[in-house]
């Protein structure tokens, strides 16, 4: 736990004191100044995915001077994911970022922060993905099929029903994304929620 906290080689002992039935212990903690930032580096190659995180470094929430922190280290996983997620990146995850801290280069308790990305990384979390098509079944029943005779299309986007349930170029307003444009999950839960006050849709 210290160290998670930046207190690296921290001494801790501890005194047993023992009764008839029951035992006290005291630990006794001797900790020194916690190791600090001296610089935060990332080491990204050429391809595209490292050129977005690198361009999205400068909000990142690791600064010179800080306490190091473990805690924060995967929120700072965390938000390069939710940022890779809103360019497209659907298939990348926090996990695929690592963090390396060198305490070598300094004698005054600092230390060099580098993250990159593990080697293994799948081939299709590298890529960002593309709406190819929008379709927008209004009349559709759980259990049923994903069918209609009449399709309209509308800025790219085809609203299908057998019966006119809504009218097209009233629908397709709520519905936010564009063919050819990024996948955004933020896009995907407005859509949902606006869908949703409509009021004619339960799920």
């Amino acid at each position: 736990r210290l160290e998670n906290k930046g207190y690296f080689f921290t001494q801790v002992e501890n005194d047993v004191k023992e009764g008839r039935k029951f035992a006290s212990i005291t630990y006794l903690l001797k900790l020194g100044e916690p190791y600090r930032i001296a610089q935060f580096v990332w080491e990204g190659d050429s391809s595209a995915l490292a050129e977005e995180i690198k361009r999205n470094m400068g909000k990142s929430l690791l600064t010179k001077g800080q306490r190091f922190d473990l805690d924060l280290l995967k929120q700072e996983r965390e938000r390069i994911d939710e940022a890779l997620k809103m360019l497209g990146y659907y298939n990348f995850n926090p996990d695929l970022l690592i963090f390396e801290a060198d305490t070598n280069t300094y004698e005054d308790r600092q230390l060099d922060l580098f993250l990159r990305l593990k080697s293994n990384v799948p081939e299709k979390a590298l890529h960002p993905y593309v709406i190819r098509k929008v379709e927008v079944f209004p009349d559709y029943t759980y259990g049923g099929t994903l069918n209609g005779s009449d399709t309209v299309y509308i800025r790219q986007k085809a609203i299908i029903q057998n019966e006119m349930v809504f009218k097209p170029h009233l629908l397709e307003p709520y519905v936010l994304f564009q063919v050819g444009q990024r996948y955004n999950p933020q896009l995907s839960r407005l859509s949902s929620n606006r869908l949703s006050n409509i009021g004619n849709f339960r799920f």
